[in-house]
């Protein structure tokens, strides 16, 4: 699908003025004009594939930016672990709801102990 795009649209961006950049089959992206060209052919491709398909784009939106993120955080965070059971993940919300509260606590008391010692006004 790709290809029959890229095919497809190529000339019109050719006549813009884009150089595209090819080394025998390996495609080369070296300028901004080029990477829009790829950008714009994998755009127009997977909405093809998503409408010759008839995906219901409301479904598949949140999954499809769910994946991508969890891959982004992979590859630009490698201490990111998504790689947890659904009760493992369950067991950290859990957690780190109890942190929060414990924290939201502490600063209650904090600002008690504040008030009454005359440091700030009670509200």
């Amino acid at each position: 699908q790709i290809s029959l795009v890229r095919t497809k649209v190529q000339p019109s961006f050719e006549r813009a003025g884009v150089q595209m950049g090819r080394s025998s089959n390996t495609i080369l992206i070296t300028t901004a004009d080029q990477f829009n060209f790829e950008s714009y052919v994998h755009f127009k491709a997977y909405s093809d594939l998503l409408i010759a398909n008839q995906i219901d784009f409301r479904i598949f939106k949140p999954n499809f930016e769910q994946q991508l993120g969890t891959k982004l955080l992979t590859l630009l965070y490698p201490q990111y672990n998504n790689n947890k059971s659904p009760e493992q993940q369950e067991q950290q919300q859990k957690k780190k709801e109890g942190q929060l509260l414990d924290a939201l606590q502490d600063i209650d008391n904090v600002l008690n102990i504040v008030t009454k010692k005359g440091f700030v006004a009670a509200t």
